[in-house]
């Protein structure tokens, strides 16, 4: 009797942790959020060291992760021009990012510096809006990305 106690309770720990496992499988898969069976990505943030601190970051990375950043603001007012809160998300992100290298850029790149900020800040404040203007946004994105593309190649060399 004891046996099939000890037996029963074996196989009751098994299955709780058996399924308790399978859930954490699916909560680590991408998520359908659209029903269009694209996946989200993951949000694009700047680097941060183990502890929390912000990381040094090369001005061609930095580059690389605020052009990341315009890109999924794009996508974002393309599949969800409605969504202000997903658009101020992106702009938040998008600030906190250009942060990182901006006094870097404006040090050794002052005409490039003046450049990118004539439509990268216009596209921030528009994108922080509680109700974002996507005809004025949708122009900064192209204008904003093509100047951080020029200015990538430019720092890659």
């Amino acid at each position: 009797m004891k046996k099939n106690i000890f037996t029963l309770g074996c196989i009751l720990i098994l299955s709780v942790l058996a399924s308790c496992s399978s859930a954490q499988d699916e909560s680590d898969k991408s998520k359908d959020v659209n029903g269009t069976g694209e996946t989200e990505s993951k949000e694009v943030s700047a680097p941060y060291k183990e502890n929390g601190e912000k990381k040094e970051t090369s001005i061609a990375e930095g580059t690389e992760i605020v052009i990341a950043t315009v890109e999924k603001l794009k996508e974002t007012v393309k599949k969800s021009p409605n969504d202000g809160a997903k658009i101020n998300k992106f702009g938040d992100a998008l600030q906190e990012n250009w942060d990182i290298i901006e006094k870097q850029v404006r040090e050794r790149y002052p005409e490039d510096y003046k450049n990118i900020e004539e439509s990268l800040y216009p596209l921030i404040n528009y994108a922080k809006k509680d109700t974002p203007d996507v005809k004025k946004i949708k122009p900064l994105i192209k204008a904003t990305y093509d100047k951080l593309t020029v200015f990538k190649e430019k720092v890659s060399k």
